[in-house]
């Protein structure tokens, strides 16, 4: 009796413990449970803190706009409701250096290019037209400080103001001779050159000159290989692109056998004889580059060959049809180089002696004052260069 006292008791005992320690564990667990928020708390205020700073943010943006609309509607309020209307026709000035061209604006005819003619604000188009030259087209705008325009007409090139070329060829390569009639023209800073003149350009003085030949393009490579038996030039990929890389004793070679090749005295033009036909000769329109106070018109230089040369005659001819006398690549002239004279001369034909000789006309590195038509280079007879080259007269 005692014994099953003592298991009963036992029993009682482990149904009660057991509940016990279970439910101990289980408020212990649910503890664990219960403290995880706690620890995370802090993190979810932090954020809600963030997002509360976010709102006020934008509230005090909303609080700012009205302020910045107030400003606003008071600045606009400071200026007058109305403006002056701005003028719709204006008295425009035209000028041309052939004063006898008639001048069509819009398709109409506005007579002669000198003088004031009244225009409506906005873009025309405006054409003249004269005998003997290009006609020429311009869009003009005008408006309130554009009511000032000048033109440019240039001449145009036909048998008339170029009577005599002669042709002549050389084992199977052609080349042209344009005659330049000769007379008197002012050599050197002339007032077209402005302030890009140099020093060695001046004084300026009266040249008179003989009637000559010169070509009608740079002596290209195919010309120098047939007379030469070679290609010295950095740049062979057409042979109708100028020769270089040729000093001026290399020259004389190639004329000396030129002219055993053809029977005529070929040679180098004279500085002189090179700025009149570069002017135009007695057909200059005092350009400030040969052919053209346009640049690009006329020459390939370092804003526009890509530091190569071209084919020759790929640029409009001066006014004496000749191509290439600005840019493309320098030409070497007879002269040794030295002071101008302060008087006139009759066919001059420099220094007796000296150090250097004469290059003109720029090249395709140039920049765009080196290629006006009084600059003047000078190299030694022995220099050569990738961008210096020449042009023969007769």
């Amino acid at each position: 009796m005692k014994r099953l006292l003592k298991y009963a008791i036992a029993f009682l005992v482990v149904i009660v413990v057991v509940p016990i320690t279970t439910n101990a564990q289980t408020i212990k667990r649910s503890k664990q449970k219960t403290d995880k928020p706690k620890i995370e708390k802090p993190k979810t205020e932090k954020s809600k803190t963030q997002g509360g700073n976010n709102s006020s943010k934008k509230k005090s943006q909303k609080i700012e706009n009205p302020s910045r609309s107030q400003s606003s509607s008071s600045s606009n309020s400071s200026v007058p409701a109305t403006r002056s209307p701005e003028p719709t026709v204006f008295d425009v000035t035209f000028s041309c250096n052939v004063t006898d061209a008639d001048m069509y604006i819009d398709g109409n005819d506005y007579g002669k290019p000198n003088g004031t003619r009244t225009l409506k604000t906005g873009f025309h188009q405006v054409k003249l037209i004269a005998e003997g030259y290009d006609d020429y087209t311009d869009t003009i705008y005008v408006a309130a400080g554009r009511t000032s325009f000048n033109f440019k007409m240039t001449r145009k090139v036909h048998a008339e103001t170029c009577p005599k070329i002669e042709t002549f060829t050389v084992k199977g390569v052609s080349f042209d001779m344009v005659w330049v009639e000769g007379g008197t023209f002012t050599m050197g800073a002339t007032m077209e050159q402005g302030r890009d003149a140099e020093n060695d350009e001046k004084p300026t003085h009266q040249v008179t000159l003989s009637s000559y030949y010169i070509s009608r393009f740079e002596v290209t490579q195919e010309l120098w290989q047939a007379v030469m038996g070679n290609n010295p030039s950095r740049f062979r990929n057409n042979p109708k692109n100028p020769v270089e890389c040729v000093s001026w004793n290399d020259c004389q070679v190639f004329i000396t056998k030129l002219n055993r090749l053809t029977g005529k005295h070929f040679r180098l033009p004279t500085e002189a004889e090179w700025e009149y036909a570069a002017r135009g000769g007695n057909q200059s329109q005092n350009y400030k580059y040969s052919g053209s106070n346009t640049l690009d018109n006329v020459a390939w230089y370092g804003n526009n060959s890509r530091n190569t040369t071209h084919t020759v005659g790929s640029k409009a001819p001066n006014e004496l049809g000749l191509y290439d006398m600005s840019g493309n690549v320098e030409e070497w002239c007879k002269d040794w180089y030295g002071s101008f004279s302060s008087g006139p001369e009759d066919n001059p034909s420099g220094e007796s002696s000296g150090s250097y000789h004469i290059g003109r006309g720029g090249s395709k590195d140039s920049y765009i004052t080196n290629c006006r038509v009084s600059y003047r280079g000078n190299y030694g007879p022995s220099f050569t260069l990738d961008n210096l080259g020449l042009r023969l007269a007769l």
